[in-house]
């Protein structure tokens, strides 16, 4: 048999079942599947796979058209066109070796056919067999004079005794000799029947043929789908019977088969069935379709089915599309099973055949490629009921897996692979309730869990804590301990429970997790009455078990103590009255024991509070009489009588001591004069119920001093004593009246009806005149309307030429009370129109005019008309200065304007104009640059119709097309910057996006407003050439010489763009006669610029001359022959470079030295020529000594970079598919959070034992009474301020008060907020005019520490539900990218590397292991762990752990040092496996390396640990127990023995003692090649790619989150948006200063802090190479949100070089970020501590108190002296008595 080399790209993965081959320059004629075997024939070679998908065979042949071919488990037929175009044959292999199984009789393997048959032009040609039978099927076209035509023909053959015979029986099908036939496909039935298919363009057929009777034209049975002539595309023959499966076995019954039969045209395609009984007829069959489907997606190409779990599985190919259907006899729909997944597989190229490799795996081909594909998309169900409802015959839910797939895949007890819903596993817990350190019962539903194997359960809290406890399983249910949870804040909360078999969920459910000591209301406690019970007398929860309770407690919500009544049940503030109060359930106490007392105290203000002592009491302490309450005018005072304030009986109240609160109510506090403004309500609405009297001009209590002498008590007096108008709007109306008119005063009425009067004294005739005011109605006491009448008609007047003044009269209906006469006048005046702007506008309306005059404009009543009475819209009248603004309507030619108001109407003497509506024809320039400042021209007709035209910028919401109108919500508009009839001038905003859209307002001109236009956004230009020049030592300085003309010549980027508004400065003169045009050969993408230098004496006179001091200083240049040249385009500036004015014979002179240096230079080099020739033979030795040396260095580079490059490529796909779940972030506890921000340098265990501490040193009193000067905002900010003066209080005391302070005011974050923001207006206000951009960058006072825990506290929601999980990913991240190669243990540099300075500049060989590896409670790792064979044994300890337990928190591991690590070697002999024994592995013991002094540590090569050894870590005590039969031990060494390395041999370390001549032979004596960092510089590239998707999502949750900005961050940037006021005119003119502050405030100081220390935030640990990761993310973090130009060039440090690219994506970002916060809506304190959702404070404040107690005991004189002495509530005789050191 002859081989030959073929080139074959081959991917195989047999665990994944996937093969994919490409057969270069040949094509696939086909393959065939038989006994899991492969076979692929081309042209040029036939190929054999095995079950491995590997080639094992290959023949080579020479057809030049091959034959499809035919293969089963005895022969392998294969034909095609001979080479030589004689013969065309078949050859008959041996289907394991292709060897020819015998020689036909001529001698040759090539088998005779007809002469010259396959030589007419041939159509699809195909071959089967059936057993030893072989059908060839050919579609061709004769061309001969008799017999020209189109043939579509059948051959048979047979193979006897391994020969072939030829029986030259043949059908033919189709005989034309007007078209060509063409045979679609034969589709064989394994079952001896087959269905063939042809095509024409007459003829559209389907034939049936059984080989096994005679084979005629007459066996053949033409086949109809829905009496339908569809073009017949493919067909096929499938088994029915669930017994058998197609490919497999013979039924033992031709009854048992159904054949299913596919058609396909242009526009759909369809399925019919026929069974062996119908197709045994001699007629025609006529079937209806089983299924049916609309399609034009083309033509089918190929198919296959397959039988799998009792379902016919159907495969077609449509060009590169598979589609699946599934065929269930007797059913009436098919199809996929998921419609959205109809297409289950889309290949690169057209597919030409499917089959079958087994049940799950298809091999399909193209023109030259193979490859293999799943028949499913079972992976892409995530549940058991989504999975099981998908109806595919493949896919089933492994219950143990947790996950949808075939039931081979299912390896972990596949008795539980279900199909059906009812079998999906469901978790049931059996009691909900549950707390720490009980037992709970999980029960399966539905089936039976494996008892013998391991469950754990998860518990998994809303704050983000999580605990994992081992569970026990008793064949009914799961028993799993409840772990105790330090991250709760009330008295429940709820968890998820998941229940896990090894590393997969199998089910979850919910339980209420309760801690009773959380509990603060006896009926919430009370309610969980199996674990909790109320102690009253204490005010606390406790467990039902627990002694604390005295004498009493509660387990029944019911009995819980409440009081039923308050008598009075309304209290008058500063009123002394005794109080009875009806409680139920009040414990009794006895005699020795504390007393009850009454108090009332503020929710708003803990701090108010009032105890009062109990007169007396019943026998069962149901009725408390509480004496002399009172509310004082300290507590807050309402509106209404609803107040925060509650009445409550405490127990055990003292002096020291307020007592514990045993019941409590709210108490209803009222003010007289709050709830009443004049007489008649304060008689009429609370006088009754309230006790309220009218006493000297004021509502108040009856016993109050102001009612000693006298009070009204009736509304009759009140009347007559207390009415009072105090003021009519409007006071006047047109005489034709119709206004309505309100009067406002006291006491006006009481319900019912009044007249209201109008008065008119008539001065001629000495005559009074009333006439009423219609619709008279009383709205309340203080309020009366009426509508003005016609005073014209009243008084007979025809006409009104001057106001009429009239005053009013109320009288009262049932004539109770006198009627009451006013002095407020009031006028009835014409109405006057005294101008109309503007007189014109377009004809589509929409003009704004304005109409002034006098008495014309009431709000709501006055409306204006245009004409023929269109009406004007958005009418907006101003009362006070008699203003009307109107929008007219659409109109033509010239009309009048009326106005008005009530009856009254008064036309305009001036009319308004309509014209032509403006046409815009061109808008020049279409682009403009990111800073904006550019003017565009609008070029069109009649603008000068419109009075104020605008430009719209859309701010990206509806675009303009998508607008109904002109829409003006979330735009910009922009005024003209100039204009005239035909040209409007508008200058563009900065900071736009790349891309935004604009449109005009004009007036109501709607086509204008809706049309769409897009203003691109350009890069900034960059210069292509200029003619400046190295001159003098300065860079990029052009030359010019005083007297003579000088250009600036230059080509740069979209400059041309902008015409006329590209200038160029020098010393800020602008150049004269600039032009730009465009280069035309760069197709519109360059541009150059030309223009003429001002002289030397204009650019003096301008700089020096009477403004040059500021030009000066702004061109920070005082140079008086040098100049700055700058480019602007509108807002932009670049720098170009400088100008220098010299002198003609200067720049002579430097000719002449040139020319002089340059012949000093040629003299050097003939001399060094001549001198070299004497060397010659030296250097040439030299250079060949120099070549040796460099060969091996390029050796090494070149196997660094080989190496490099091999590991930096399997970065990605090691780390890919990791996925973290968020619930198994480890969140560090809230207390141990607040601890590391607030405390960084402090031992953080002695800070949270002293802040749980009940006892300190100041008294309790001390505590109690300093809450309330702390409490008190004015001491509080001078203690502050005092303390901060005072020389010795240094900026760690300062930290420490901020954080003390910020725990001791953490219950009131609103209060809080006030403080920082108080002491920061101090702050800005002393240092705005110093360095203000230097503002807040560090941390030197109690504000700005005090900001950083403010913005911790509000931040810490926001941090851990959006950032934490991003920044953790990038954490892990690092460590999984570090742990890819060689990590130095003593020196912490690494290959994978993000710094230049930890990158392992050493040339390291090592090899990955796949060890197995077992913690030490024997949970072993689910997969192999990688480990290098470089690594030392505590950083292989370090990987196994972190495998086994994955993201365990640092606080619950072990110490490395606490932990062995045994080995235990595989026996690998004989090809089997098996264990040895076991060794502990050392870091240092006398197997270590010596290198002189030194000692190298041990790694896993220094114990020659191999791949599927088993490593196991356990407790040292525990291995040291063990039995030494079984473990063989090396003897250890102590640190201290040796001076140690591990990777890095630094002979210049501290630990090295050797003489400089001992390293200097050690280092000439090495023959390891020391590579330089440079070399793997790339690799930092590739890292910061391979981090990239993780930090730029972390980034996102940072600065690009727009739609969900935090309060506080809004909140902060406004404030310092305010406070830019306070900055000089010079800094106010300055933006970058706000941008600056917002910097060092939110980045600096919070950001950066979490990024950096991510330990403060998650229980983990930060080692040293993960530092120097994320000190290069924080520079590029911080590096992102600076407005300085960072310039870089090869000299620069690779840290900043590495992020270069991202820091400019990002600064884009965060500008945009910013101007989202700038534009959102603004909030208040209140906003900000709804949105932080502050858990509570997880210790005490005590210490906190008193530790800022002792600072003001320690500055008492001088806090003292800064108090006042008397008038308020905390003097310094307060202070002094309180800090007073006591004995």
């Amino acid at each position: 048999m002859l081989k030959v080399l073929v080139f074959i790209t081959i991917t195989t993965s047999v665990l994944a079942n996937s093969f994919d081959a490409t057969f270069q320059n040949d094509i696939i004629d086909d393959f065939s599947i038989v006994n899991n075997r492969v076979y692929i024939t081309t042209p040029k070679r036939t190929y054999l796979l095995d079950s491995a998908l590997s080639i094992v065979e290959e023949f080579a042949k020479n057809f030049t058209k091959s034959m499809l071919f035919y293969a089963n488990s005895d022969y392998l037929l294969e034909c095609g066109e001979n080479a030589t175009l004689t013969d065309d044959c078949c050859y008959l292999r041996d289907p394991q070796t292709l060897t020819a199984i015998a020689t036909t009789n001529d001698g040759n393997l090539c088998h005779q056919f007809q002469q010259s048959r396959f030589h007419y032009p041939c159509f699809s040609p195909k071959i089967q067999g059936i057993g030893n039978k072989f059908y060839m099927l050919i579609s061709f076209y004769k061309i001969a004079s008799q017999t020209s035509g189109a043939f579509s023909r059948i051959w048979f053959d047979n193979i006897n005794n391994g020969q072939l015979t030829y029986q030259n029986i043949q059908i033919d099908f189709f005989n034309s000799r007007s078209f060509r036939p063409k045979v679609i496909s034969p589709a064989f039935s394994h079952f001896k029947k087959f269905v063939v298919m042809k095509k024409s363009s007459h003829y559209k057929e389907a034939y049936y043929i059984n080989p096994d009777i005679e084979i005629s034209k007459s066996s053949t049975k033409p086949l109809n789908c829905d009496n339908s002539e569809a073009d017949v595309s493919l067909g096929f023959g499938l088994a029915g019977s669930a017994q058998s499966k197609v490919g497999d076995i013979v039924p033992t019954s031709a009854d048992d088969l159904t054949h299913f039969v596919l058609f396909k045209n242009d526009s759909n395609y369809r399925i019919c069935s026929y069974t062996e009984e119908e197709m045994a007829t001699d007629k025609e069959l006529y079937k209806n379709a089983l299924f049916y489907e609309e399609s034009d997606s083309g033509i089918i190409e190929s198919f296959n089915g397959r039988l799998i779990n009792d379902e016919i599985v159907v495969l077609y190919s449509i060009g590169k599309d598979v589609y699946k259907l599934v065929l269930t006899e007797g059913d009436s729909s098919f199809g996929y099973p998921d419609p959205a997944h109809k297409v289950l597989y889309t290949a690169e190229h057209n597919i030409n055949k499917l089959e079958f490799y087994n049940d799950e795996l298809v091999f399909a081909s193209s023109n030259s490629t193979i490859f293999s594909f799943l028949p499913h998309k079972c992976g892409d169900y995530t549940d058991c009921k989504s999975c099981t409802e998908l109806n595919d015959p493949h896919c089933g839910w492994c219950t143990l897996q947790d996950k949808c797939t075939t039931l081979s895949q299912c390896t972990i007890k596949p008795d539980l692979w279900t199909k059906t819903s009812s079998q999906c596993l469901e978790i049931n817990i059996v009691d909900k309730d549950v707390m720490s350190g009980i037992d709970l019962e999980v029960s399966a539903l539905n089936i039976n869990l494996p008892s013998d194997l391991k469950y754990t359960c998860k518990f998994n809290s809303s704050e983000k804590e999580v605990h994992i406890t081992n569970g026990t399983y008793s064949g009914e249910e799961i028993r799993c301990s409840v772990p105790d949870f330090e991250r709760i804040y009330s008295g429940h909360m709820e968890l998820n429970v998941n229940i896990y078999y090894e590393d997969v969920s199998i089910g979850e459910d919910k339980v209420n997790y309760h801690r009773c000591d959380l509990y603060s209301e006896c009926s919430e406690c009370s309610k969980v009455e199996k674990f909790c019970a109320w102690c009253p007398l204490e005010g606390r929860c406790s467990k039902i078990d627990d002694a604390i309770c005295h004498e009493y407690k509660v387990t029944d919500s019911t009995r819980c103590p409440v009081i039923t009544e308050i008598q009075p049940s309304k209290l008058s503030r500063d009123t002394i009255i005794n109080v009875v109060v009806n409680v139920s359930f009040l414990p009794q106490y006895q005699l020795s024991a504390p007393v009850y007392q009454c108090m009332i105290s503020s929710r708003s203000n803990s701090s108010l509070t009032r105890h009062f002592e109990i007169s007396d009491t019943d026998s069962t302490n149901s009725t408390i009489f509480c004496d002399g309450v009172r509310v004082q005018s300290d507590f807050p005072e309402y509106h209404t009588n609803q107040s925060d304030i509650d009445i409550s009986i405490v127990y055990g109240a003292r002096d020291d001591n307020p007592g514990v609160i045993v019941v409590t109510n709210q108490l209803a506090v009222y003010s007289c004069g709050l709830l009443a403004s004049d007489c008649v309500q304060c008689v009429a609405d609370y006088s009754k119920d309230y006790n309220c009297r009218f006493c000297t001009n004021s509502c108040a209590y009856s016993s109050d001093t102001l009612c000693e002498n006298e009070s009204i008590a009736d509304t009759s007096t009140c009347l007559a004593k207390n009415t009072e108008i105090v003021e009519i709007i409007p006071d006047w109306s047109p005489g034709e009246g119709g206004v309505p008119i309100t009067i406002i005063g006291k006491s006006l009425a009481i319900a019912g009806n009044v007249d209201i009067y109008f008065v008119y004294k008539d001065g001629v005739s000495n005559t009074t005149r009333e006439f009423p005011c219609q619709n008279s109605r009383i709205i309340d006491s203080t309020q009366l309307v009426c509508t003005t009448p016609n005073s014209l008609k009243e008084l007979k007047l025809q006409l009104l030429h001057v106001p009429i003044t009239t005053t009013l009269k109320i009288k009262y209906e049932d004539g109770s009370q006198p009627a009451h006469k006013s002095d407020k006048q009031f006028f009835f005046t014409p109405l006057d129109i005294d101008q109309m702007l503007p007189s014109r506008g377009p004809e589509s309306g929409g003009t704004l005019i304005r109409v002034n005059g006098s008495k014309i404009c009431v709000p709501e009543y006055t409306s204006v008309t245009v004409g023929d009475g269109s009406a004007c819209t958005d009418v907006n009248c101003d009362l006070e200065t008699q203003t009307l603004d109107c929008v007219t309507p659409g109109g033509s030619g010239n009309q009048s304007v009326t106005v008005s108001l009530g009856a009254a109407s008064l036309v305009s003497n001036e009319e308004f104009s309509y014209g032509a509506d403006p046409v815009v024809d061109s808008v020049s320039p279409d682009s403009t640059l990111l800073e904006g400042g550019l003017n565009i021209t609008v070029s069109g007709s009649n603008f000068d119709i419109i009075e104020s035209p605008q430009l719209i910028i859309n701010n990206g919401g509806k675009s303009p097309e998508k607008r109904s109108t002109c829409d003006l919500s979330d735009v910009t508009l922009i005024e003209t910057a100039d204009r005239d009839n035909n040209k409007l001038i508008f200058t563009l905003p900065g900071n736009m996006s790349e891309s935004y859209s604009y449109s005009f307002k004009m007036d109501g001109v709607t086509e204008l407003c809706q049309a769409k236009r897009t203003m691109s956004v350009l890069d900034a230009p960059i210069v292509i050439s200029n003619n400046f020049e190295f001159e003098g030592g300065k860079n990029n300085t052009l030359s010019c010489q005083i007297d003579s003309p000088c250009h600036i010549n230059m080509t740069m980027t979209q400059i041309h763009r902008f015409g006329d508004q590209v200038t160029v400065t020098v010393g800020g003169l602008k150049c004269h006669n600039s032009t730009v045009k465009m280069i035309e050969e760069s197709e519109g993408q360059i541009g150059r610029f030309v223009c003429v230098v001002p002289t030397l004496k204009e650019v003096k006179d301008s700089l020096f001359g009477p403004e040059g001091r500021t030009k000066r200083a702004l061109l920070g240049s005082q140079e008086t022959d040098r100049f700055p040249v700058k480019l602007k385009i509108g807002l932009y500036e670049q720098k170009l470079g400088w100008l220098a004015y010299v002198e003609k014979g200067f720049q002579m002179l430097y000719i002449y030295v040139g020319a002089g240096v340059v012949a000093i230079f040629m003299i050097i080099f003939i001399v060094l020529v001549v001198k070299n020739r004497h060397d010659k033979h030296h250097i040439i030795d030299l250079e060949k000594k120099h070549q040796k040396e460099m060969d091996n260095v390029e050796a090494t580079y070149a196997k660094a970079a080989r190496q490099e490059f091999t590991e930096l490529t399997l970065m990605t796909e090691h780390t890919a598919n990791i996925k973290i779940d968020p619930r198994e972030i480890p969140y560090r506890i809230y207390s141990d959070y607040l601890v590391h921000i607030m405390f960084p340098n402090v031992d953080k265990k002695k800070i949270l034992n002293n802040l749980q501490l009940e006892q300190c040193e100041v008294s309790d009193y001390n505590i109690q009474e300093f809450r309330k000067f702390l409490n008190n905002q004015q001491f509080l900010i001078t203690f502050i301020n005092v303390i901060e003066r005072q020389r010795e209080f240094q900026v760690a005391h300062r930290c420490e008060v901020a954080s003390y302070l910020t725990i001791a005011l953490y219950s009131d974050f609103s209060y809080l907020s006030k403080i920082l923001f108080t002491l920061l207006d101090t702050l800005i206000a002393n240092d705005v005019n110093k360095t203000p951009k230097l503002l807040l960058r560090a941390t030197k006072s109690v504000a700005e520490k005090l900001l950083t825990n403010w913005l911790s506290l509000a931040l810490y929601d926001y941090l851990c539900t959006m950032t934490g999980p991003s920044l953790y990913d990038l954490c892990y991240k690092i460590l999984l990218t570090v742990e890819l190669g060689p990590l130095d243990f003593v020196t912490h540099q690494a290959r994978f590397a993000l710094s230049q300075d930890k990158i392992l500049s050493e040339e390291v060989d090592f090899k990955k292991l796949e060890v197995q590896a077992e913690g030490p409670d024997g949970t072993r790792a689910k997969n192999p762990v990688t480990v290098l064979d470089c690594d030392t044994i505590t950083q292989v300890k370090g990987k196994l752990y972190r495998a086994i337990y994955r993201h365990q928190p640092y606080s619950q591991q072990p110490s490395l040092e606490t932990l062995s690590l045994l080995w235990t070697p595989q026996s690998r002999q004989a090809g089997q496996s098996q264990q040895i024994g076991s060794m502990e592995l050392c870091d240092y013991d006398e197997r270590m390396t010596e290198m002189g002094a030194e000692k190298k540590f041990n790694t896993l090569k220094s114990y020659k640990v191999q791949s599927e050894d088993l490593l196991t870590l356990t407790m040292f005590n525990d291995y040291h127990q063990a039995p030494m039969s079984t473990i063989r031990s090396v003897k250890r060494q102590t640190v201290s023995e040796v001076s140690r390395y591990h990777l890095v041999k630094n002979i210049n370390s501290d630990m090295d003692f050797r003489s400089p001549a001992v390293n200097k032979r050690q280092t000439s004596s090495s023959s390891t090649t020391k590579i330089a960092s440079e070399a793997y510089l790339p690799s930092l590239i590739r890292t910061k790619e391979h981090l990239s998707k993780v930090l730029d999502s972390m980034m996102h949750t940072v600065f690009m989150e727009s739609n969900n900005i935090p309060a506080a961050i809004k909140c902060l940037f406004d404030y310092l948006d305010s406070k830019t006021d306070l900055l000089s005119e010079r800094d106010r003119q300055d933006p970058e200063i706000a941008h600056v502050w917002k910097t060092n405030s939110l980045p600096l100081r919070f950001w950066i802090n979490i990024i950096k220390n991510p330990q403060f935030l998650f229980d983990i640990e930060k080692p040293p190479i993960m530092d120097s990761y994320l000190s290069v993310i924080g520079q590029c973090f911080m590096d992102s949100f600076s407005l300085a130009t960072m310039t870089l060039n090869k000299d620069s440090s690779a840290n900043k070089l590495v992020y270069n690219k991202e820091v400019n994506t990002y600064r884009k970002a965060v500008d945009k970020w910013y101007r989202d916060v700038r534009h959102a809506p603004p909030v208040n304190l209140r906003a900000v501590v709804n949105d932080s959702k502050l858990p509570a404070l997880p210790f005490r404040t005590k210490f906190a108190v008193s530790q800022l107690f002792n600072y003001a005991r320690k500055y008492q004189s001088e806090i003292a002296a800064a108090l006042p002495t008397q008038g308020q509530q905390y003097t310094r005789s307060d202070f002094e008595v309180l800090t007073k050191p006591r004995s």
